[in-house]
């Protein structure tokens, strides 16, 4: 039986400021988001990142949001975070990610 509550989508385009250090999103959720760098964050712990769309190179700033979260684990998959509240700009945040990504799909070449 499947626990998860909403439908992760790939990191790809967020990055999560935690502790001064900007660290790419493995997956996120309306519910959570997966780092691939275990940090040295204790699980229970909660702590306050930043969530940063990006495109390309270009870091889009203005779209961030900041938003707390507990840790539920870390280890060789990474830090989990389940956000403790998700708040419309968090919503939009990642709404707009998983369309971005399904959008993407359509319109790259074939054959490349």
């Amino acid at each position: 039986m499947e626990r998860r509550r909403f439908t992760r989508y790939a990191g790809d385009g967020l990055m999560v400021m935690l502790g001064g250090k900007l660290l790419p999103a493995a997956d996120v959720s309306l519910g959570g988001v997966r780092l691939t760098d275990p940090g040295t964050v204790e699980r229970g712990a909660v702590i306050r990142v930043r969530v940063i769309p990006h495109q390309g190179e270009v870091v889009l700033l203005g779209q961030a949001v900041e938003v707390e979260g507990r840790v539920l684990a870390t280890g060789p998959a990474g830090l989990r975070l389940a956000f403790l509240r998700t708040g419309y700009s968090l919503a939009k945040l990642v709404v707009r990610h998983a369309r971005r990504q399904s959008l993407d799909g359509l319109f790259m070449p074939s054959g490349r």
